[in-house]
């Protein structure tokens, strides 16, 4: 987890907006053809707001490896509340167990990509 600076806040909110409404509709135009599917997209769908959340609001950004443990702790950080950091904290690890149970051949390559992807060590850009 790091700050987000001032200059890439507007982006990673924007995007984070963006992606979890575009994963949403998504999700639920699919939802009766393709539910697995559907469970996967929203599984994003539920991580892009919750990042959104400690963006927007804690100025925590998420990235690197790890993305579902280091949402689950952010989250733990700053949610006062402990009945709802519990329930919010147990919807979200019973999502990562269920996505994991799924069988590696119900995943399409994108998604494998796509996880490989983030999962890479952080980059940090030089300053010139």
């Amino acid at each position: 987890m790091l700050r987000l600076n001032e200059i890439e806040r507007k982006i990673w909110i924007e995007f984070h907006e963006f992606a979890y409404k575009d994963d949403i509709k998504l999700a639920e135009k699919i939802l009766r053809e393709h539910p697995r599917w559907a469970i996967i997209i929203a599984y994003y769908a539920m991580h892009d707001i919750a990042k959104l959340y400690l963006g927007k609001i804690h100025n925590v950004k998420i990235t690197g490896q790890n993305v579902h443990r280091q949402t689950v702790d952010g989250l733990k950080m700053v949610i006062k509340n402990e009945d709802e950091k519990n329930r919010i904290i147990n919807l979200l690890e019973t999502a990562e167990k269920r996505i994991k149970e799924l069988q590696p051949e119900e995943i399409p390559y994108l998604l494998i990509a796509g996880k490989k992807e983030r999962e890479k060590p952080n980059t940090t850009l030089q300053e010139h």
